[in-house]
């Protein structure tokens, strides 16, 4: 698998087809393969009132990123629009950023935190902390969340799933 696209995965936890070609030039085609030899898997969901061909990551490929000690990003179905807009910052920030881009879940065991934010990169020297709110967050998570960018960031990314 291509390193951009494998970095997009332990990020994101997923891509849809759509966006794979906008952002990283790797086409429907080259998706498939993966698929075809179960390295990703492919279903539809509706993603911002649009059936979206979305692909995730196999079972047996997640076991193997976890032993080269990555820590994934635990994207959910049930919040794919959260998770979308999460993609879509992480598509569109420098390549050089990318690089430097900690996910949820390796920021709660990096920081022995339960509540962190989405993500945090570095860019221009100054790390930016990522978080992509829904209604369904609580006003105390919320504050956490905001207290987390505060502590450990110079700068941030706010965006509201509401506001899409």
């Amino acid at each position: 698998m291509k390193n951009i696209l494998k970095l997009t995965f332990i990020n994101c936890g997923f891509i849809t087809e759509h966006l794979s070609i906008k952002y990283l030039g790797i086409t429907k085609r080259y998706l498939k393969s993966l698929v075809k030899d179960n390295i990703l898997i492919c279903n539809r969901y509706l993603i911002f009132g649009k059936l979206t061909t979305v692909y995730s990551i196999s079972d047996k490929y997640i076991d193997n990123i976890r032993n080269e000690g990555y820590y994934l990003y635990k994207h959910d179905t049930t919040q794919l629009e959260h998770d979308y807009i999460l993609l879509k910052i992480f598509l569109s920030i420098p390549d050089d950023c990318k690089i430097t881009w900690q996910n949820e879940t390796a920021l709660k065991y990096k920081f022995n935190k339960t509540t962190t934010t989405d993500a945090v990169y570095v860019e221009d020297k100054q790390i930016v902390g990522v978080e992509v709110l829904t209604p369904s967050y609580e006003k105390v998570a919320i504050n956490n969340k905001m207290q987390f960018i505060t502590k450990y960031c110079d700068k941030s990314i706010i965006l509201n799933t509401k506001d899409f």
